[in-house]
């Protein structure tokens, strides 16, 4: 089944990094940010909305491929997938579509993966019940309404609860708003000026993930908010709980005085406590890696799926263990205003697969193994949340034009991809197919 798809060719939909297919999806045309020759130092990078757009999604693949907490979260998912699909071999009901991932009577390994699917969404957070709408104070003043366990801040407009999706975001909006070199005036300008963001002009009350953080800071007249912000949610992401981070921090500066926010942060990572936490986190993710590694090492001479699994667990490892969970990137926030360092953080990482609007696939890694192990991965990703859907069309013909099978455009290829039959050993396999079968989900779809 090697080498079954190699690349992408169809048009993105939408902009965002998929945290289960492990792709940047972008909606302009790879001529907008030509990679290959700014790594090769042909051309430079500029200051386009485009750029910051990648440099927001880019960051994302990084704390998912490079931070403690992103590994761990990766490690859920591939958990999930693999008990999902070995339970086949003990536990063969049928499964009715649309598929729900839940619970099955007396079938134990089967709802151990539905609980690793359940914690993987937990772990990517949501803002679904954390914003309420209620005038606390005169709007725009933030103030702390809660902080125990969890924080949660009113603006005057909405109170919001922190979550791990608020970290996440920040740390990427900031760093994308950094390397277009914004003052945090120009930041603040940027959201209250946002029909995005605000209901009426100027009025902050929709995706505070965005935003939330950023603007208590600013209206309590901290300097250096974004630099020091990214420098927070980076560190949070290194925690297994990366909102436990951002509270303690919170508890941490109530009676300091100091209003400059990179030293602060600084000044709280270097405590004991933050230090320890750091280390067992770091530790925590290597040894569920580890763990991973010797799985897919067991499995996979017999199944591909654990074989191109193991690629992207050792590869997982190193980036952790030679980047120090990310910190050699952003230590020094202040150099993400530089595009040279961007330049060498993108060389350095290499990226996830691109799709771009003009059908025009990019990974900038020279690692083959690497680029089939996502490939595939994506693929099976891709299957499975398409069998959740209400249609179940092949997303290798319509989404991914990636198809070369002798009987693409067949009316059952196009609508009903379950029943098609593989041809053995002709090169020309389904990929619908292929990804069921690495599901371990053939036979069990009625």
């Amino acid at each position: 089944m090697a080498n079954y798809f190699d690349f992408l060719d169809q048009a993105s939909v939408g902009k965002n990094y998929d945290w289960s297919s492990l792709h940047i999806n972008l909606n302009f045309d790879k001529s907008e940010i030509d990679l290959d020759a700014i790594l090769n130092r042909e051309k430079t990078f500029g200051n386009s909305t485009n750029e910051a757009l990648f440099i927001h999604e880019y960051v994302h693949f990084i704390q998912n491929f490079y931070c403690n907490s992103g590994a761990l979260t990766f490690c859920e998912y591939v958990l999930a997938l693999e008990k999902l699909g070995a339970s086949k071999l003990n536990e063969d009901f049928k499964l009715p579509l649309p598929l729900k991932i839940t619970d099955q009577p007396g079938a134990d390994l089967w709802n151990s993966g539905v609980q690793h699917y359940k914690k993987f969404g937990q772990l990517l957070g949501t803002d679904d019940g954390n914003i309420q709408f209620e005038r606390l104070k005169p709007y725009p003043e933030h103030s702390i309404k809660e902080k125990s366990n969890k924080l949660i801040i009113n603006n005057g407009l909405i109170s919001y609860t922190v979550n791990s999706k608020t970290v996440r975001e920040h740390m990427a909006e900031l760093s994308s708003l950094l390397y277009l070199n914004y003052s945090d005036e120009q930041i603040h300008d940027r959201f209250i000026s946002s029909s995005a963001l605000c209901s009426t002009l100027g009025s902050l009350d929709k995706q505070p993930m965005y935003w939330m953080l950023f603007e208590y800071f600013y209206s309590n007249r901290y300097t250096n908010i974004a630099e020091g912000l990214v420098l927070l949610t980076h560190s949070a992401l290194c925690d297994v709980t990366p909102v436990s981070t951002v509270v303690r921090f919170f508890d941490f500066i109530q009676d300091k005085k100091d209003k400059e926010l990179v030293s602060l942060v600084k000044w709280f990572l270097d405590t004991p406590v933050e230090v320890q936490v750091f280390s067992f986190s770091f530790n925590a993710a290597i040894t569920q890696i580890i763990s991973q590694l010797k799985l897919c090492t067991k499995h996979g001479e017999t199944h591909d799926f654990y074989k191109f699994n193991a690629t992207l667990f050792s590869i997982l490892m190193l980036n952790i263990k030679n980047y120090y969970s990310a910190k050699l990137f952003f230590k020094d926030p202040i150099r993400l205003r530089d595009k040279s360092f961007w330049v060498r953080i993108i060389a350095d990482t290499g990226t996830p697969i691109i799709r771009y609007k003009d059908r025009t696939p990019v990974i900038t890694t020279s690692n083959k193994e690497l680029i089939n192990s996502l490939t595939y991965f994506l693929g099976v990703s891709k299957v499975l949340e398409n069998l959740q859907g209400t249609k179940t069309q092949c997303p290798f013909h319509t989404e991914f034009n990636i198809c070369k099978a002798i009987y693409r455009d067949n009316d059952k290829c196009l609508h009903e991809p379950l029943t098609v039959k593989n041809p053995i050993g002709n090169g020309e396999e389904c990929h619908y197919q292929n990804a069921i079968i690495l599901l371990g989900l053939d036979s069990r779809i009625i």
